[in-house]
């Protein structure tokens, strides 16, 4: 058997070195892309701090007088930068939204957050020491859900759950619900609905504005 050289060793010991520095690259090429995205999105979603929503919805409720005035105005505010209403009417009111003008939708938004914003304030105002226990969030498809109990009394809670979409950098309310389970969508969908005629939602825009004026009197 031929004896090798020294070079003939030297060069293959590179070889064999540079063979599993290509190997090795394969190797992280080759992680999965599930894997890949699955880390992307974890890392979005803890980012984003859903809970931040919730505690800034509820802290602004704490505020809550009917007596004043202009409350009205600050809880709508704090409606339009917790909810994604344009969301929750495209659940509500289904294909006729789809086919709005921007500015009947821009209408009916406005409308619809005074109209959260006036039923928070005519019952959350009279509770003494209003008061919310989170219980934490879970992950349900591309949404979030938030628990939580509003605190009557040391014997007394109620569940109010709440799902939330991504909206941009922030995430946005857009169901409730009540005891748990009663979804502020599909009520509002029962109540609506007689409003609504063909692709005319002039009706039910009569109708909130009306309910507007009446809710704090």
């Amino acid at each position: 058997m031929k004896k090798k050289g020294s070079q003939q060793i030297i060069k293959e010991k590179l070889d064999e070195k540079q063979k599993t520095v290509i190997d090795n690259k394969a190797k992280e090429v080759k992680v999965p892309k599930k894997v890949a995205k699955k880390k992307i999105k974890e890392k979005n979603y803890k980012k984003k701090n859903v809970a931040q929503t919730i505690y800034k919805l509820h802290e602004g409720l704490k505020k809550i007088n009917q007596n004043s005035e202009s409350f009205s105005n600050m809880t709508q505010k704090l409606i339009n930068d917790t909810y994604n209403t344009e969301k929750m009417l495209n659940m509500i009111i289904g294909d006729v939204w789809k086919r709005l003008e921007n500015k009947k939708k821009k209408e009916m938004i406005d409308i619809f957050e005074e109209y959260i914003a006036k039923n928070y304030i005519k019952r959350f105002s009279k509770i003494e020491n209003l008061a919310f226990e989170d219980l934490g969030e879970k992950k349900v498809g591309a949404y979030v859900m938030v628990k939580s109990n509003l605190i009557l009394s040391d014997e007394e809670k109620v569940s109010i759950n709440y799902l939330l979409s991504p909206v941009e950098q922030d995430w946005k309310i857009f169901d409730v619900l009540l005891a748990g389970s009663v979804s502020e969508i599909a009520t509002k969908k029962s109540e609506f609905k007689g409003f609504i005629k063909k692709d005319n939602i002039d009706q039910l825009i009569l109708a909130l504005k009306k309910k507007n004026k009446q809710l704090l009197k």
